[in-house]
């Protein structure tokens, strides 16, 4: 019997094997033969095996590899906010390189999927009934929104960034996952300073400001500075935590935040520096009511020097804050405000279950602000959300964050804490991690979500091990003798 399973299996595994460098051979001989009028298809061969080892690598992650979903979630990082070539502003349509994103978010979603089994106990609790909530009405909306499929692919991505964070959780270790993380996103930071020289088409990104001047800022491959600004914010707060669980010591966090800052600077992403300080002082201040009070209490003076200093010159003292030293800039957030007023417009005809998840995309390059700007998104989590899903789908959301902020002040935990106030600071000038297509900041939010679910989960465990041992103890004390009572 065995004999004869054993030879069924080589049978079979010979069959593939066959099939393969048939499949392999037909495509080489192809390619030399149709290359002689179309010399792009020589690279056809290399493509095929690409996509081979591709869907073998993705095979191994949905089966648990752990060299696999380290090598998918490297990959998945790298590409996620990635713009590998010029496109002009609105253009939204399917090209290679979406086809790629798109492909990789449902990847995530089917080795999410795959792993259920193990990370279920992971996906429990308040936190994921309110968010899983808002990526089911996420999903629902694409049925009435302007690009049903559009809005259904971004949704599904969505829909697959909590289950892929929990498949890797469940999986793997804290330390391999930030430091997979955190390197992929370093050679995405480098590449892009690549771009800025050899390709300024590529990699510069030109600003407009309110004077008609024009500044200059590095984008590398993410397309735009603000979308750099997003990688960066979430590059140094892997580093921060990599130092801060002590996975790695200060000679190596601080060349590599080193980075990171240097290249935030060059790029002029305010928020997103202001959402990284904001998430770590939040954690580091957590362990210390005494903190919080200073900070509080400094907080309080600056308001009320802010106040008592005359208009005329807290303008003037705050021009050298904006881009172009005009004082406007700041305080219209750099015309934010304006686009705010068109998107609320916009929800006001729509408040209940707004145009369909992501919609923003064809909704908002109506708005006509300053000459030869385009843009595709609220500028504000919540009235992305709102545009998107109105309030039925918008308060899963709210419900979530407070939610978060309310395990902040019961059981702080630092990734999680962190991701919440970045999250939160960040989405106040763009949309976020939630409310557009995901982000790698979408992607690092739920991993230290889970993270912290299971911290949160090991001393139940270690509480119903023990229980176990001591059930499964035989008594040491001899039947019929009875123990006498202390009194």
């Amino acid at each position: 019997m065995r004999i004869a399973l054993r030879t069924s299996h080589f049978a079979r595994d010979t069959a593939v094997v066959l099939a393969a460098v048939a499949g392999m051979a037909g495509t080489i001989v192809s390619a030399i033969d149709f290359g002689r009028d179309i010399p792009a298809l020589i690279a056809l061969p290399l493509l095929a095996l690409a996509v081979v080892f591709a869907g073998y690598v993705f095979l191994l992650a949905c089966c648990g590899s752990r060299p696999a979903m380290l090598a998918f979630l490297a990959v998945l990082a790298f590409v996620n906010d990635g713009l590998f070539r010029v496109r002009d502003p609105g253009d939204i349509g399917l090209d290679w390189q979406n086809a790629l994103k798109f492909a990789l978010w449902a990847g995530a979603l089917v080795i999410g999927i795959c792993r259920l089994p193990q990370s279920r106990p992971l996906l429990s609790g308040g936190a994921y009934a309110l968010i899983f909530a808002y990526i089911g009405y996420a999903v629902l909306s694409s049925i009435y929104s302007a690009s049903p499929m559009y809005s259904l692919g971004t949704a599904i991505g969505l829909a697959g960034m909590p289950l892929f964070g929990a498949a890797l959780v469940a999986t793997l270790g804290e330390k391999e996952i930030l430091l997979t993380f955190a390197l992929s996103l370093l050679v995405f930071i480098l590449l892009g300073w690549v771009a800025y020289f050899a390709l300024p088409e590529l990699g510069r990104s030109l600003f407009v400001t309110f004077d008609g001047s024009v500044v200059e800022r590095i984008c590398g491959l993410a397309g735009q500075a603000n979308a750099l600004g997003n990688v960066l914010a979430v590059y140094l707060a892997l580093i921060f935590l990599l130092f801060y669980r002590r996975h790695l010591g200060i000679w190596i966090c601080a060349p590599m935040a080193g980075i990171g800052v240097f290249t935030l600077f060059v790029a002029d992403s305010r928020t997103a520096l202001l959402a990284f300080v904001a998430g770590a002082v939040a954690v580091v201040l957590r362990r210390s009511v005494w903190r919080w009070g200073l900070a509080f209490m400094a907080g309080l003076a600056a308001a009320l020097f802010g106040m008592s200093v005359p208009l005329r010159e807290l303008m003037s003292m705050s021009g050298g804050l904006s881009r172009s030293g005009d004082p406007t800039e700041l305080f219209t957030l750099t015309g934010r405000t304006e686009i705010w007023q068109f998107a609320w417009d916009k929800i006001v005809l729509s408040p209940w279950i707004g145009y369909g998840y992501n919609s923003s995309k064809f909704i908002l390059p109506e708005f006509d602000g300053l000459p030869g700007l385009k843009i595709d998104e609220a500028h504000n989590m919540l009235l992305q959300n709102l545009l998107a899903v109105g309030w039925l789908g918008t308060a899963p959301l709210i419900g979530f964050f407070v939610y978060l902020l309310g395990e902040f002040l019961r059981r702080p935990d630092a990734g999680r804490d962190l991701l919440t106030f970045m999250a939160l600071i960040w989405g106040i000038t763009v949309a976020g991690a939630f409310g557009s297509t995901p982000t790698v900041m979408t992607l690092e939010f739920f991993i230290v979500l889970t993270l912290a679910g299971r911290r949160a989960l090991l001393p139940t465990a270690r509480r119903s091990a023990r229980a176990s041992v001591v059930a499964q103890t035989p008594s040491l004390v001899p039947s019929g003798l009875a123990v006498a009572k202390t009194p």
